[in-house]
């Protein structure tokens, strides 16, 4: 499992929703956070709804409509709620700070 924050969460939060495969996204987003080479949470995080959004270009429209809800959802879940991820990962670092 790779998207979601860990035990239970993991169940939760499908890493293929609709068929689209979100587990590297995940991934990518994870180690963001304990690498975020200047970038703020902010950014990272936009950086992840972007890369959910390209992953179903050629869908018939009404799946492309349901990818791009469920890629919000996921986005406005880590922006919501990935506060504590992010100071754990910056625990001593400068960068932390942004959101």
């Amino acid at each position: 499992m790779s998207c979601g924050p860990g035990n239970i969460g993991d169940w939760i939060i499908p890493d293929s929703p609709l068929g689209m495969p979100l587990d590297e996204v995940c991934q990518v987003h994870d180690a963001a956070y304990y690498e975020p080479d200047g970038r703020t949470r902010a950014q990272i995080d936009g950086v992840f709804l972007g890369q959910m959004l390209a992953k179903s270009p050629h869908s018939r429209w009404t799946r492309r409509m349901a990818r791009k809800v469920i890629a919000l959802g996921y986005y406005l879940v880590v922006r919501a709620l990935g506060g504590r991820a992010w100071r754990r990962a910056n625990a001593g670092r400068e960068t932390w700070k942004g959101f």
